[in-house]
């Protein structure tokens, strides 16, 4: 697993209220979950998660985009779900952006496969100053169910609050 260097720092201690937003971008090709236990999601490059390093407070914006197929044999209902996730560095705490709902949030129902659609989910959460590493991650529901995941998007937004 690759290592990611860069580092978002936000030099200036506040931005101005109408302040562009920082970008962090990064993008994923095909990848499958077909575990009940959440997995994160692989970026190119074998990026696991987007480093953050916050000189204040920040609203923190996640935005994931994915070409989707959500398929499975069993008969029972079922759906695949994905989250973003965020964790403190300092104290290893790992926290679901807001609202955290689990595998109660649908990305995408069940169906015999072969129906790819385009699915979004969009999440934030206030962090204080600190080191924080973002990621996304997938699970199924039922372990006969597969996600399937391609030309994913994940953004990171930064705003000041």
């Amino acid at each position: 697993m690759g290592i990611f260097a860069a580092v978002v720092t936000l030099a200036a201690p506040i931005l101005p209220a109408k302040a562009d937003p920082i970008y962090v971008k990064y993008k994923s090709n095909f990848q499958t979950i077909n575990t009940t236990t959440w997995t994160t999601v692989t970026m190119d490059g074998g990026i696991n998660y987007v480093p953050l390093s916050l000189n204040s407070r920040r609203l923190v914006v996640g935005r994931f985009t994915s070409e989707t197929d959500c398929y499975g044999t069993t008969a029972a209902a079922g759906h695949c779900s994905v989250r973003i996730m965020y964790r403190n560095t300092a104290t290893g705490a790992i926290t679901e952006f807001n609202p955290v709902v689990g595998t109660d949030f649908v990305f995408d129902s069940k169906d015999t496969g072969n129906s790819r659609q385009g699915h979004a989910v969009s999440r934030s959460v206030l962090l204080p100053a600190g080191n924080y590493e973002v990621y996304v991650q997938g699970a199924v529901t039922l372990s006969a169910i597969t996600l399937r995941l391609d030309d994913a998007h994940f953004e990171v937004e930064l705003y000041n609050p």
